[in-house]
């Protein structure tokens, strides 16, 4: 099942959304959310939240011939 809520006017968080609307899922479900809506975890579900892939930045730390390298990491 996918669901996509209503769109709302103005600046108002999604988790706060989700709370006022107090969505109900199936027990047993998976609810995949990203992170507007950290701290919302419906009873009898599991939550799962994609992570970020570390970002590569780009270094000229002394190596010779002005090469540069990739270190992965948050920037």
């Amino acid at each position: 099942m996918v669901f996509l809520s209503d769109t709302y006017e103005g600046k108002k968080h999604d988790k706060k959304i989700a709370d006022e609307e107090d969505y109900e899922f199936p027990e047993g479900s998976t609810v995949w959310k990203d992170t507007g809506f950290q701290g919302f975890s419906p009873a009898g579900v599991t939550i799962k939240q994609p992570k970020k892939e570390a970002s590569k930045r780009r270094t000229n730390s002394g190596r010779e011939g002005g090469e540069s390298s990739y270190i992965k990491g948050s920037s």
